[in-house]
């Protein structure tokens, strides 16, 4: 691998920037989508070309960058993307990282390269939800280099800007305040406090109605129970979290449905409850504390 990156840096300068460029969007449904922007000369959207001038000798190479790397003789991506590349004219596959020659010959001709992509495996959304991709971005190039100096080099591009859309907050939540206090407590009584999550479509949702799940994250987190560390010491103290009167247990969640129309919205009381005999020979004036993290998933 890093013989081609050193390789690659001493073509690059040598190649001028062609006027068109690949690019590759995958999309919700699972395919892939190859067009070019611009012209590539190959008569094609999958396809760039470069004419070959006679009597002399021309080499083509097949270049990744950014976060893709050459595998098994293609382009690869970490979400399991790969770009196989064949010469048109003779069906030959082109392999990434490895310079293909071709001798002179006594009349120019036209040399097309044709672009392909699929997966390794399968759920393209989730694969690239995994990886920071944003927009677009070059993951690689062909370049064609003759020696008397000649070249041209063509990008390709991960356009992924159909799935970002798709991962991007639907909904914003928002607890009515940022903090609960119990107060004083003691073990002769139990303690309950209410706090109101409220739920809302943003403007990119959809109309429709759609189901959601509320879950809630701590670090505090023990033996199937939330809990409240104490300043001093490490015995924690267990509280139970419900929402519309229902418990949710650490590796639980509440199923909730948005109803239909732009913007709506929907309130939740979150109650969190103390059973004072778990304070059974703390000391006084001991703080209790833990951060808790409503988590909101819309279900397609």
């Amino acid at each position: 691998m890093r013989r081609w990156l050193t390789l690659s840096t001493l073509l690059l300068p040598l190649g001028a920037l062609a006027e068109g460029a690949i690019m590759i969007q995958p999309k919700l449904n699972g395919e892939i989508h190859i067009f070019s922007e611009g012209a590539t000369g190959g008569g094609g959207q999958d396809v760039m070309a470069f004419t070959q001038k006679a009597g002399k000798s021309l080499t083509v190479n097949v270049i990744p960058s950014g976060p893709a790397s050459c595998k098994d003789g293609n382009i690869v991506l970490p979400s399991s993307l790969r770009l196989p590349m064949t010469l048109v004219e003779s069906n030959h596959k082109l392999r990434c990282g490895e310079p293909l020659f071709f001798d002179s010959d006594a009349s120019q001709r036209l040399l097309r390269v044709k672009v392909e992509a699929n997966y390794q495996q399968q759920n393209s959304r989730a694969l690239f939800a995994q990886q920071e991709y944003s927009g677009r971005v070059q993951i690689g190039s062909v370049s064609f280099n003759t020696e008397a100096g000649e070249s041209e080099q063509f990008p390709i591009y991960l356009d992924a800007t159909l799935l970002a859309a798709s991962t991007a907050p639907v909904l914003k939540v928002a607890f009515n305040k940022s903090a609960a206090s119990f107060g004083q407590v003691s073990e002769m009584q139990d303690y309950s406090i209410t706090r109101e999550l409220r739920i809302t479509k943003k403007t990119q949702a959809s109309e429709e109605s759609f189901p959601y799940t509320v879950k809630f994250e701590s670090s505090q987190i023990q033996n199937g129970h939330y809990n409240l560390r104490p300043s001093t010491g490490d015995n924690l103290v267990p509280y139970q979290i419900l929402v519309e009167g229902k418990e949710v247990l650490p590796e639980g969640d509440y199923q909730g449905q948005l109803p239909s129309g732009k913007k709506t919205s929907q309130t939740l009381n979150i109650e969190f409850k103390l059973a004072g005999h778990n304070f059974r020979g703390m000391a006084a004036k001991t703080r209790l504390l833990d951060t808790i993290t409503a988590v909101i998933t819309p279900e397609s």
